[in-house]
């Protein structure tokens, strides 16, 4: 009777703990699908692609050698091989029969009778995921059929462990990294233990981890542990055991550690070189003698490896790993608000630097808008420059009668060359005072572009002389009509001189414009090509600003999503501990019920007695002594 009574108090001792790791993971972590199980753990394999997550999963839950390559081919889901298998995040179990099961974070099962319905499913779910038609922000169960579980060894080991297949550290899309974050903030306070992986040959690449959940390993030893994968592909490591020079499990593990060592001084965490899957096949047909040797320390670590892991099962543990985990995550997530908020100001800091150089900018495109309406300008007055010309008024010099003939005493020869004189220096000083007028307007023009162009005139026109036709004798005409011949040969003479003269100097003027045009024009396409760069510079620097806001709009969205991500995980474990409170509560009053129950023997009410001593001391290592 006292002996069914201590051992069904001994197997209910822990129900209070897994009822508030049941709520605690209903409420917050939602782990839809599957339950908390009693003597059950949850471990995470974390790692690169193509590191051998999926294998070493398989492995370490039993599945046999020769059947993890089918198995495999199945789950990448018609994807060639080489390719990642992963589609999302799977947990690995055990079914309880010969059927596959896909259980969805909606709690819908999907039931697979083969490899090939399996195959087929997880192709469909590949193309909904790669086509956007569906996505998840929660690991998918995967139940494998019961018959792949060939060795037995690591199977009877492995039969209270679920894995999961976390996301990798080389993810690149902004929407996929998210979802890692999401999936490893949520799921890695779940996991008991941690498994982080790496190819044995890039060690260095575990101290180059981002992600703020697992960059600390090293430091968390009771939470991570390292799988170095391929240990026997490197040709030094071979030579290394066919020389004796490694020839234990330990000098074959030492090594691995010593290389881990050159990176940080100690490394604590436990180390798991292995080989498995299709290089530990190949390692067996082509050096049968390194494969004979290794395959010992091989199943030793795997075996050591599966002992570690379901040793951590306890719910006392199981507790501490939570409460470990959370710890980490909010300390990374403190970090990682620190390092947005620093970013903020980083960026920030530019906007007045940058708002300084826009505006020297725009200061500069005015004034180049300026030079440039001045040169057109310019431009325009010199196409102003206009030579006038002379009119030659001859019969001014003369008297008219009324029949509109010169008088009879103006009838000389000597009058029509006096006025042929007089009307030749008046045409000639006519154009003088305006070419003096337009060398001033040239020059002053081209002063203000600062130009050495020099305006000279040539004032040497190759006027024609007068040739009277008649006169020779007398100077008084005597013929009205000789005197109106020699009148018109006269008028003739400086109407021709007129357009000489008027001609010469038009043409020197056109000259004088074109080469200052020129010389404009050329100081134009400077002026302009300047302003079109720095066009070029202001759109650029405008778009840099636009840039550099919505960067900061960016940074700040992202610093409010971090903030309420760290506040809610701040009430975690308070809330654990609230829940290990009620339950410990509820407990108790159990406990008090059964000691003043009448009907209970000495002996029940001692057995109840020490039973409630041991979950209070449990309840003290938990939720802690100030407490009680």
């Amino acid at each position: 009777m006292i002996t069914d009574l201590l051992t069904r108090l001994e197997e209910d001792k822990n129900q209070w703990i897994y009822e508030a790791i049941d709520q605690f993971n209903e409420g917050f972590l939602r782990f839809d699908g599957q339950k908390y199980e009693k003597d059950h753990v949850l471990i995470g394999v974390y790692g690169p692609t193509q590191v051998g997550k999926t294998t070493l999963i398989l492995t370490m839950l039993g599945i046999g050698d020769e059947e993890i390559a089918p198995l495999s081919k199945a789950l990448r889901g018609k994807r060639k091989k080489g390719n990642s298998s992963t589609i999302t995040s799977f947990i690995y179990k055990r079914s309880e029969d010969e059927n596959f099961y896909l259980v969805f974070p909606d709690k819908t099962k999907v039931c697979c009778r083969n490899l090939e319905e399996l195959e087929e499913a997880l192709n469909r779910i590949r193309q909904q995921i790669e086509n956007e038609e569906v996505s998840y922000d929660k690991p998918i169960i995967l139940d494998i059929a019961k018959q792949f579980f060939t060795n037995k060894v690591f199977a009877d080991r492995s039969k209270s462990i679920s894995i999961i297949d976390l996301p990798g550290d080389d993810t690149k899309e902004k929407r996929e990294e998210e979802y890692v974050d999401h999936i490893l903030t949520r799921y890695m306070p779940l996991c008991s233990v941690c498994l982080v992986m790496e190819i044995s040959s890039k060690i260095v690449r575990l101290f180059q981890l981002d992600r703020s959940t697992v960059k600390d390993w090293m430091y968390y030893p009771q939470n991570f542990r390292v799988v170095l994968t391929r240990s026997l592909q490197s040709t030094s490591v071979k030579r290394a055991i066919e020389s004796g020079e490694i020839t234990t499990l330990e000098d074959f593990r030492g090594n691995f550690r010593d290389q881990l060592q050159r990176n940080e001084k100690e490394i604590p965490n436990q180390i798991y070189p292995l080989e498995f899957g299709d290089t530990w096949l190949e390692l067996k047909d082509r050096n049968h003698v390194i494969y004979q040797q290794a395959k010992v320390w091989m199943e030793c670590l795997f075996l050591e490896l599966l002992d570690e892991l379901t040793a951590v099962k306890t719910p006392e543990n199981q507790i501490m790993q939570i409460k470990n985990m959370e710890h980490i995550i909010s300390k990374q997530k403190n970090l990682y608000l620190t390092r947005i908020e620093e970013q903020i100001i980083l960026v920030e800091g530019t906007r007045g630097e940058d708002e300084a150089k826009l505006g020297n900018l725009n200061s500069t495109l005015a004034y180049l808008q300026d030079e440039l309406v001045f040169y057109e300008d310019e431009l325009k007055g010199l196409n102003g420059i206009q030579l006038e010309k002379f009119h030659c008024l001859l019969y001014q010099k003369y008297e008219f009668d009324k029949k509109d003939q010169v008088i009879f005493k103006e009838r000389k020869i000597s009058k029509l060359m006096e006025s042929f004189q007089l009307v030749e220096m008046e045409m000639l000083d006519f154009y003088q005072k305006q070419l003096s007028d337009i060398w001033l307007q040239f020059t002053r023009r081209m002063k203000n572009i600062d130009s050495t162009i020099r305006f000279d005139f040539t004032t040497n026109p190759p006027i024609l002389g007068l040739s009277l036709k008649h006169g020779r004798g007398l100077d008084q005409y005597l013929k009205l009509g000789n005197f109106e011949e020699d009148y018109q040969v006269t008028l003739d003479t400086l109407v021709s001189n007129n357009e000489i003269v008027f001609d010469y100097y038009v043409s020197q003027i056109n000259q004088f414009k074109r080469n200052g045009k020129k010389e404009i024009k050329q100081l134009w396409s400077e002026k302009n090509e300047h302003k079109d760069v720095i066009d070029e510079k202001i759109t650029e620097e405008m778009e840099k600003g636009i840039q550099r806001e919505a960067r900061i709009a960016d940074l700040q969205r992202e610093l409010e999503r971090a903030r309420r991500d760290w506040e809610q995980d701040l009430l975690r474990p308070q809330l654990l501990d609230d829940i290990l409170k009620e339950e410990f509560v509820k407990a108790v009053s159990w406990w008090e019920e059964k000691l003043i129950d009448e009907d209970a023997s000495d002996v029940e009410r001692w057995a109840y007695h020490q039973y409630g001593q041991i979950i209070l001391k449990q309840a003290e290592r938990i939720i802690g002594n100030e407490y009680f």
